[in-house]
């Protein structure tokens, strides 16, 4: 078989511990997991030959005929396809992964004051689940008699691994109740952390770095010499790991479609739905989203996420007149990007960049936004702004110097690769870049 990347070599690993059934072919892998039908990344295909990774219809076709029941879409590929527009024609999106290593023993950070640490054990495996299906009630993200069944099986197999000295779970208790947790499996030498997760208001205490040090130091004394940890590209989460000593590796590409529903609304489905729609990005951007900020997603083109009818993200891209190296044009602008607080690391995020990008393709010679996430967009292919931007106010032109780092573009289908050296927009109310 192919050398697999570190996320993949280690997941394989652990679904033969949990008892998947793992089918491997000269250029692909099929996994199944009758115990657990409803887990994604437990019942998906793998793409082991890099030369394949463009037949998108071959793959989605091999997934349905091996999981005819599921909703989903998810396949592994090594690399990320040259025409990813065909993948997208089932609705599938690519989801980026930050897979960080290291051989070094993870960093221990000291525990907070008023916090207790143990291995998982007894009565706290189902404060473990409990707090998992409560969490599903209150985002909405999964059908709940589904998701429940879902965290009981996986529970079971997480426990399983524990009591066959495979892997350790340790959580962080304020009053006895489990508040923070992660799990890490020994994979021969290699030690894969799993499912780390703080509670809302237990985040920013050092928690996550506590425990990642505990759960080091437990597989090192179990032969481990090796430490994985993946998470989402977009997830803050990243900055603690690397400050534990993790680097990023190359990892590979989830090809997944959700079940969830991504969309270009409408003035008949806007107008009803407009409070609402305020709500998230109000939610998402924790207040700082201003009248200004409100008013400027306004005139152009609006997508929305839904999970069961529920809108949980919004992204909207207006036209706007900019000058581009001296030449008029009307560019797509990148506005209100956000996700639902409730639904974070949960791939919308990701999805919804990814169709409303490719809508700004087809749709503008240039887009253009402002940000500080430019990791997370520069995987869909938005580019850093180098040049120096401005604003023009009666045929006046003024600088902005400040607003230069936080730029970035993307060129349409129709474009060739393009360099912008100097951009002036149209002067507006509130921010206007």
């Amino acid at each position: 078989m192919k050398e697999l990347s570190f996320d993949w070599a280690t997941d394989l690993e652990i679904l033969r511990l949990t008892g998947s059934d793992i089918q491997e072919y000269k250029d692909h892998i099929i996994v199944k997991t009758p115990s657990n039908p409803k887990y994604h990344w437990g019942n998906c295909l793998l793409v082991l030959d890099h030369s394949l990774v463009n037949q998108a219809q071959t793959w989605a076709s091999k997934f349905h005929q091996n999981f005819p029941n599921a909703d989903w879409i998810s396949i592994a590929l090594p690399v990320m396809p040259k025409n990813p527009e065909d993948w997208h024609l089932h609705g599938i999106s690519f989801d980026p992964l930050d897979v960080l290593q290291t051989n070094q023993l993870p960093q221990s950070f000291p525990l907070p004051i008023g916090y207790l640490v143990r291995a998982l054990e007894g009565d706290d495996w189902e404060q473990l689940a409990q707090k998992e299906i409560q969490e599903n009630l209150i985002s909405k993200m999964y059908e709940p008699r589904e998701y429940e069944e879902f965290i009981i099986q996986t529970n079971q197999a997480r426990k399983e691994l524990c009591k066959k000295g495979k892997a350790a779970w340790f959580g962080a208790f304020f009053e006895n109740q489990l508040v923070a947790n992660l799990g890490i499996v020994v994979c021969g030498t290699t030690a894969r952390y799993q499912s780390v997760e703080t509670q809302s208001s237990h985040r920013r205490k050092g928690l996550a770095s506590h425990l990642l040090g505990v759960a080091a130091k437990w597989s090192a004394e179990n032969g481990c010499i090796n430490w994985v940890i993946v998470t989402e590209a977009s997830n803050d989460a990243g900055r603690v790991y690397r400050r534990a000593g993790f680097n990023s590796v190359q990892g590979s590409v989830n090809a997944y479609k959700a079940p969830i529903i991504i969309k270009k609304i409408d003035e008949e489905f806007l107008q009803p739905n407009l409070v609402v729609i305020k709500e998230v990005l109000l939610d998402a951007y924790e207040g700082d989203f201003s009248e200004q900020d409100w008013q400027h997603t306004f005139g152009g083109a609006r997508f929305v996420g839904t999970i069961d009818d529920q809108i949980v993200a919004h992204a909207a891209v207006v036209p706007r007149a900019v000058l581009i190296n001296d030449l008029p044009m009307t560019i797509g602008y990148l506005e209100g990007v956000a996700v639902s607080s409730k639904f974070q690391g949960q791939r919308l995020g990701s999805q919804l960049l990814q169709y409303v990008s490719d809508f700004c393709r087809s749709n503008y010679e240039i887009s253009m936004l402002s940000t500080d996430e430019f990791d997370f967009y520069g995987k869909f292919g938005w580019q850093r702004f180098k040049g120096t931007s401005g604003v023009m106010q009666d045929s006046v032109r003024s600088l902005t110097p400040e607003e230069d780092d936080g730029l970035m573009y993307l060129a349409g289908n129709s474009s060739e690769s393009i360099e912008i050296s100097t951009a002036y927009c149209d002067w507006r109310e509130g921010d206007c870049w």
